[in-house]
């Protein structure tokens, strides 16, 4: 994930070539759009060198999430409102009127921004040639009206449409579409409209035309430390929009910036940022009207006029950065609650864009961000420990290694995975194609392979891997699957109102234990591991949908989520099964109250492998995995902690029943009491748990995505 101040400075100040380059050929799809480019391209290098000065309020907001499988947390937000005046030839000056952010995993209440270098990007300087969206001098996109941008960019004219101003002044807008020459982090796909008379760009909807992927296109010093279970890490920006308005009827200037992005951090984790600023109240001073156009400084001329402004301009190149100034209250505990802020932080819904606003940029989205280009890049090759989920362990394959290889064609991406179990030595392979379309990503996908009864439990991932290699114990319930998918989500990934579909046709098999050995079972060889449950040999096709609810961000207030999932098949079998989850949240005086409940039927002829299975961390702490099975379920979990979100102790019971319809609630259910630890808002969790019931013993379950 980019950092959060370098993310921010997605500034809409896209300005001019100093000398023109000779385009190579094909750059330009028609006359008009080169007459776009050339003119737009004049109108930044002659009129926003004339602005002087200006003064203008900016209110900008940032927010920073993480989804997992069981809810959505916010882990960071800022708030900020400030006066900015900015001068060609003097100190520009930022004055902070409100600034707060928040970090609810690790703090309950807001606290001041008062680092003055986290505010100095308010300011867009219109002599500035370059769009940031990382630190650094090296890592900006290629502007489309940049000294280059013919290198970078292949351009097309579009539509004409009018817009009618408030004082009744009619502006024609050109539209301009932006294509990648060759796919790059650096380079924007997406549309511009430009003033047919002052071709100043009005507005812009752009993505990157390529994700940001850490150790493909983003080197870091660091990357060989991450671990491979968190790999991949990579960032698709969504969107980019830039908003300008025309002010004395000669600037435009901006007036709102937004995006949004979505890091996907091994399989596991996924991280949304949005970031919204406003700009208004703009008073501007410019030079006055000329005839023909200024020759504009050459660098040394440049160089002599920062000189003459002092030490706090510096140059680099022909980008000249002027001096700054932040200025706080007196007392920085204002910034807090200051009327120009909404009462809480955690407010959600529509603060700086308006509902007209989201709705226009999502039109927008639709018909102006053209598909990337075709392009063969060298594929990313990853094995054992370097690939998220490709080394495992488990009393059916043993210790499981994995291969993988990933190629991205632009607009199709294309992986394929190899493993093999050194105990049953059962090779597994999957193949999937992926395609976002809109703001859906679609996969398809053939696949042989080890699948789990027991999803809930996550028995493929590393938490069960671990447990099972050392502790000797695996709660996963197996069987063997072969076949083909086709996926449906949202583009950023399964996320808050989110969904998730399946149509597939498979094959399933039994599995078999085929090891006992863990470091518990080198140690006492009486020790072994459970049988497996034997699967039904079926054929299905079928389908599966998942719906997810999230609301509710305060650590202090409700939140509250719901999930529902469904899922019907025919063949061997004809069944169909549903389950509903709710939770909620909230604090009461000083103590953190959770409740989440789950019940699922089905009816049909099910197969062993799809009834609904209870026991283990994700449903019944204290009961191994798959204690007990059935065609229906109910289940229960309430926990109490402290409220200090960055690390709690919690106290908690679990009670649940699975078994056949007609034998539900009519034997005592499975119960459970414990205590455990928390940590950043329950993303680590540590319990030791009493089975009260049945199998009575206590557990020690370490697991991530907790109820608190």
């Amino acid at each position: 994930m980019l950092p959060v101040r370098s993310t921010l400075f997605l500034l809409c100040v896209l300005v001019p070539a100093i000398a023109a380059a000779q385009p190579p050929d094909g750059a330009f799809g028609d006359p008009d759009a080169r007459r776009i480019v050339e003119n737009a391209r004049s109108y930044r290098e002659q009129l926003n060198r004339s602005l002087r000065r200006y003064t203008t309020t900016v209110a900008e907001r940032v927010s920073v999430g993480l989804t997992m499988l069981r809810r959505d947390r916010l882990l960071y937000r800022r708030e900020l409102v400030a006066d900015v005046t900015w001068n060609r030839n003097d100190i520009s000056i930022v004055h902070v009127d409100a600034a707060r952010e928040a970090i609810p995993i690790v703090f309950r209440d807001a606290r001041v921004i008062d680092d003055a270098d986290e505010l100095r990007d308010l300011v867009f300087d219109p002599t500035e040639d370059r769009l940031f969206v990382a630190d650094g001098d090296s890592s900006f996109v290629y502007h489309p009206f940049g000294p280059d941008g013919e290198r970078h960019y292949r351009y097309r004219s579009g539509d004409t449409t009018e817009i009618r101003l408030p004082d009744g002044h009619t502006i024609r807008l050109l539209a301009l579409e932006v294509r990648p020459a060759v796919r790059d982090v650096r380079s924007l796909t997406g549309t511009v409209w430009v003033d047919a008379e002052s071709w100043g760009m009005v507005r812009a909807v752009f993505r990157l035309a390529d994700a940001l992927e850490l150790g493909l296109n983003v080197e870091e010093e660091d990357d060989d430390d991450i671990p491979g279970f968190l790999r991949p890490i990579r960032a698709d920006v969504n969107y980019i929009t830039l908003e300008y308005g025309l002010w004395e009827l000669r600037w435009w200037l901006p007036r709102i910036v937004a995006f949004e992005a979505t890091a996907q951090v091994g399989s596991l984790l996924r991280v949304p940022v949005t970031y919204e600023r406003r700009y208004g109240a703009y008073t501007v001073e410019g030079d006055p009207e000329w005839a023909g156009a200024p020759a504009l400084p050459d660098t040394a001329g440049l160089r002599q006029t920062c000189s003459a402004i002092g030490p706090a301009c510096r140059c680099h190149g022909r980008d000249c950065r002027r001096p700054l100034q932040v200025e706080f209250p007196v007392d920085t505990l204002d910034l807090l609650t200051s009327e120009w802020l909404p009462a809480s932080i955690f407010r959600e819904g529509e603060v700086l864009l308006s509902e007209a606003d989201l709705t226009e940029l999502t039109n927008r989205l639709d018909n102006a961000v053209p598909e990337p280009p075709w392009q063969v890049v060298p594929p990313r090759v990853e094995w054992g420990l370097s690939g998220a989920g490709l080394v495992r362990f488990n009393r059916i394959e043993g210790l499981s290694l994995g291969a993988r290889v990933h190629e991205d064609f632009g607009r199709l991406q294309v992986g394929a995975t190899a493993r093999l179990g050194l105990a049953d030595l059962e090779p597994d392979a999957e193949i999937r194609i992926e395609r976002t379309h809109g703001d859906m990503r679609l996969g398809l996908a053939a696949y042989r392979g080890l699948a789990a009864m027991n999803p809930a439990t996550r028995p493929l991932a590393f938490g069960n891997s671990f447990n099972s290699l050392f502790l000797g114990r695996d709660d996963g319930e197996y069987f063997r699957t072969a076949g083909v998918e086709l996926t449906g989500a949202p583009a950023p990934a399964l996320g808050s109102d989110g969904y998730a579909w399946r149509i597939f046709l498979e094959h399933h098999r039994t599995a078999h234990v085929e090891t006992d050995f863990s470091l518990r079972h080198v140690l006492d060889d009486a020790h072994v591991f459970r049988i497996n449950r034997p699967a039904d040999r079926a054929d299905l096709v079928g389908a599966e949908l998942v719906l997810r609810y999230e609301r509710g961000l305060d650590p202090d207030g409700l939140r509250w989520g719901a999930d529902l999932a469904l899922l019907g098949a025919t063949g061997t079998f004809d069944f169909a099964r549903t389950a509903l989850t709710l939770r909620a949240t909230t604090t009461i005086s000083r103590a953190a109250v959770s409740l989440e409940v789950a019940s699922g039927t089905s009816t049909g002829d099910v197969p062993v492998q799809h009834l609904w299975f209870l026991g283990g961390a994700a449903t019944i702490r204290g009961y191994a995995g798959a204690t007990e099975a059935g065609e229906a379920f109910w289940r229960a979990r309430t926990e109490i902690a402290t409220a200090m979100p960055a690390a709690r102790i919690a106290l908690f019971a679990d009670a649940g029943q699975a078994a056949a319809r007609r034998e539900l609630g009519t034997r005592p259910s499975m119960l459970s009491v414990g205590a455990g630890a928390s940590f950043l808002d329950g993303i680590l969790r540590i319990d030791l748990a009493r089975a009260l019931r049945g199998a009575t013993g206590w557990r020690l379950e370490l697991y991530v995505d907790g109820l608190l």
